[in-house]
């Protein structure tokens, strides 16, 4: 077999990384770079032959010249100045002190007095490249308010990485650390006494909590946007900037306003909250709102609670409720919060959860962002020649890696690092943007400090946007920079470089045989590539596509442009083939064929091969029970997840025995750098089952035996799914070197079988399921330093385990309904604790109704 062939090779290869990576880490942009006269232009191979779409290429006209604001020398290798007068590498090359004022605003203004927009930055708003993390969660519903502060952690690892990216590649300057710097008195620190909520406090007076905000203050129907920083804005003077992205002046009219209360519908400072929690109305204290305490309550150690403002805001609380006041946009400009303008969209929820959230997160300050100037030169600059050991280093890390993703390895590993070492002063324009892609993703899997990662990303992203013409690389570095999107949880970014990479494979036709496309007539390839390896790699591209749009997390709200009835390609080739650019024999897709036990060729299919299938079965799952929560309708809703069903089960029947799952299979995956795609379906296959039974229409209604064989089925694969992760971590205890980083199927599968096996159960198995669950909330948080996202699923974990625990403390007691669970005997006449029966109210899963889920719909 090749798989088996292939096993010396790979594990040397395994090792070799393994070694070679540690303390090893990509070098900042700044490091790879000469003076301008060293970088010579770029020929395009593009720009010499006609694309497949007439569309001008930026690159095939005479770019501007880079005299008068660009100094002759692009890093002066000058000796490190102090802090205080250290300036900007860009700052330098870019003469910013010519162009704005002593205190320049931050990008939260992306107007045109912001020196990011300046007159020079011609690129228009579909362009541009705003670093984000989009609030995709709404409210938890269980425990928020003991673990809200449990985010600050988060917070501040981020501002840590932040000081970082200062001190090694500065932006611009930031506005608020010049306010601090300039008034450092006016800024106490999260340690010092409690806000002041005096409606005349001065800037003097503005306190923060520990995690970098003020005070989270309920009105009784929604919070106030949280106070983040002070900083001047020219025309307006000194203004505070809340966390929904308002801001206002510190002094309106004459009076001073109150930092953590802002202003009044009508623009006025706010002088009085009439807030009070009941604890301090009871005790006839002044109360200074806080959450998920107040002030005094924290202090004291009370219990804290909120009632409504006014008997007209008699709504159940809920942290995500939308300001029922007006946002202030600018001096003279006010909107009401239901009617956000554009520039407001990226702080509302891109897609509904999956997980929810107790309330959404902090604006993080964004990283700074590269002038353009600087990333067209970073883009001519190839990173080998400068340091070409770490960029060797890099590109084999990412080789090791790429399988965890949600993509496919779509370059041979050697013919590209070959490629890579002898085409120094010969890589065209699009080579280096997709090389630069591929450094970016590889930094972001392997931990390196995020800044890099962001660093080479802008400039693979500036390179797109300058690219004109269609090609196979195009596509590739659009699907590479969209993972890294993914991982660092920026959704919109993801969406639009995904759809833009889907609108690139049509018109490479690469849902086609090379030979049936409009590139059959190509006779030289990129990359090193030649005609049998580019087919391939054609092939893999396209698979990555399709894997993509259903394993990104946007699916299935974000209908897939990638339709697999329009693919007529094979599946993909076994690695060995693939590195060696020969001949494979690989079966051609089939949308509509499930697997048969019987199939002579099931043999000869690649874990490659069975984990697309597997994709595939459950995206149509997936699809299918959210076209059926949208039309509420059970017209041929239950036929289709019958068929559904059995697909899924003859795929998992057509299994050969080398890749069912076991600890002597995973070791062979990883000998042939495939362990990602073999965990990921299975733990697809166990989640679609456990969603084909759980999501049923009219859920309610069913006859109680079938309500009951669905809850059995779901139990059986929520199990299976925690002994795999069981399984799988007894062995990397041994073999750590087996898996680097969890593929973020992984999350999902189990977030899923945590929320089934803990929704009810008997009070004499509790314990087990704790430390299954303990298990579950490990393997999950290791992936957050890697996919963002699976963040959100830990923290749901967590939660659920913190509730699980309670119920055990608890014993027998009647809870109240407020802590979100109830204990029921299992008959009349036996009421003993160890017999008794628990009920958590409400899932941690939040896609689809409540009223069609199986296991929770009884539980009111």
């Amino acid at each position: 077999m090749a798989a088996e062939s292939n096993t010396d090779d790979g594990r040397s290869r395994q090792e070799s990384v393994g070694t070679s990576s540690v303390g090893q880490q990509l070098p900042s942009l700044s490091s790879l770079f000469g003076p301008p006269s060293a970088m010579r232009p770029l020929n395009s191979p593009h720009t010499e032959r006609h694309g497949i779409y007439p569309s001008p290429s930026p690159l095939d006209r005479p770019r501007l010249s880079s005299s008068g604001n660009l100094s002759s020398s692009y890093f002066p290798q000058t000796i490190s100045p102090s802090p205080l007068q250290s300036r900007n590498l860009y700052d330098t090359a870019y003469n910013y002190h010519d162009r704005q004022s002593t205190h320049a605003p931050t990008s939260s203004f992306p107007g045109p007095q912001s020196p990011e927009y300046s007159t020079h930055n011609h690129i228009g708003p579909d362009a541009r490249y705003e670093p984000e993390m989009p609030r995709k969660w709404s409210a938890y519903r269980e425990d928020s308010r003991q673990d809200y502060q449990a985010a600050g952690s988060r917070d501040s690892s981020y501002l840590q990485s932040q000081d970082k990216l200062r001190l090694h590649l500065p932006g611009q300057k930031d506005p608020a650390h010049d306010y601090s710097e300039r008034r450092p008195s006016q800024v106490p620190s999260s340690d010092g006494n409690p806000p002041s909520t005096s409606a005349t406090s001065m800037p003097s007076d503005i306190a923060v909590s520990k995690d970098g905000l003020g005070p989270k203050i309920w009105t009784g129907t929604h919070f106030l946007p949280r106070f983040v920083r002070a900083a001047e804005v020219p025309g307006e003077g000194m203004c505070y900037f809340y966390d929904d992205g308002s801001h206002c002046k510190t002094v309106i009219d004459g009076e001073a306003v109150n930092a953590h209360w802002g202003v009044t519908k009508a623009g006025k400072p706010r002088k009085r909250l009439a807030i009070a929690c009941v604890t301090c109305r009871e005790k006839k204290i002044k109360c200074d709102p806080d959450y998920p305490r107040c002030v005094q309550c924290e202090k004291f150690g009370r219990i804290c609670k909120f009632k409504n403002a006014s008997p007209r805001a008699m709504q159940p609380p809920s942290p995500d409720r939308g300001y029922s006041k007006r946002l202030k946009l600018g001096p003279e400009a006010y909107i009401s919060n239901g009617e956000p303008p554009a520039s407001f969209n990226r702080r509302l929820d891109y897609l509904k959860p999956r997980i929810a959230e107790p309330a959404p997160p902090p604006l993080l300050p964004e990283p700074s962002k590269i002038p353009d100037d600087v990333l067209g030169r970073a883009w001519r600059t190839d990173p080998f020649a400068s340091t070409p050991d770490l960029i060797t280093s890099a590109l084999s890390r990412f080789f090791a890696n790429v399988d965890s993703t949600m993509i496919l390895q779509f370059l041979p590993e050697e013919v590209f690092q070959r490629w890579v070492v002898t085409s120094v002063g010969q890589k065209s324009p699009e080579d280096l943007m997709l090389l630069y892609s591929i450094l970016a993703v590889g930094s972001a899997l392997c931990g390196d400090p995020k800044h890099i990662a962001f660093e080479y990303a802008q400039v693979a992203h500036y390179a797109q946007r300058m690219t004109g013409v269609q090609c196979l690389q195009l596509v590739q570095s659009k699907i590479l920079l969209a993972v890294y999107y993914i991982s660092t949880c920026r959704a919109r970014e993801a969406d639009e470089l995904i759809s833009s990479a889907a609108a690139g494979a049509a018109c490479l036709q690469l849902s086609l045989e090379l030979d049936h496309s409009r590139e059959s007539v190509m006779t030289v390839y990129p990359l090193g590539l030649n005609r049998t390896g580019y087919a391939e790699a054609r092939r893999r591209t396209l698979w990555s596509l399709f894997m993509l749009e259903r394993l990104g997390g946007l699916f299935p709200e974000r209908p897939p442009m990638t339709n697999a009835e329009d693919i007529y390609i094979r599946l993909p080739a076994d690695l060995n083939s693939f590195e060696k650019q020969a001949e494979s024999h690989a079966r051609t897709f089939d949308p509509y064929c499930g697997r048969d036990v019987s199939d002579e060729r099931s043999s000869d299919t690649t874990v490659t091969g069975y984990y697309l299938e597997m994709v595939h079965i459950w995206s149509d799952c997936q699809a299918s029970i959210y076209r059926m929560a949208s039309r509420r309708t059970s017209t041929e809703a239950d036929t289709k997840l019958q068929d559904l069903v059995k697909r899924a089960k003859n795929w998992a029947a057509s299994l050969p025995s080398r890749m069912t799952f076991g600890g002597a299979n995973i070791e062979s995956a990883a000998f042939t750098r495939s362990t990602g795609s073999f965990l990921s379906m299975h733990f697809l296959y166990h989640h679609t089952m456990i969603e084909l039974n759980r999501h049923r229409y009219g859920a309610g209604q069913l006859p109680k035996d079938v309500q009951l064989g669905h809850s059995a089925e779901c139990r059986e694969h929520a199990s299976r799914v925690l002994e795999m992760l069981n399984s799988l971590e007894r062995i990397l205890r041994v073999r750590s070197a087996l898996l680097s980083i969890p593929p973020p199927a992984m999350a999902v599968a189990v977030t899923e079988a945590v929320d089934v096996l803990t929704a009810s159960g008997p009070m004499a198995v509790l314990g087990e399921v704790i430390d299954r669950v303990r298990i579950a909330q490990s393997a999950v948080d290791k992936m957050k330093d890697v996919w963002e996202a699976s963040s959100k699923d830990g923290l749901a974990i967590h939660r659920r385990l913190q509730k699980l625990n309670r119920i055990r403390e608890l014993g027998s007691r009647p809870p109240s309904p407020i802590q979100g669970y109830r204990l029921l005997p299992l008959s009349d006449d036996t009421k003993e604790k160890e017999l008794s029966h628990w009920q958590i109210f409400d899932p941690l899963e939040q896609t689809f109704p409540r009223d069609m889920d199986v296991i929770y719909v009884g539980f009111d």
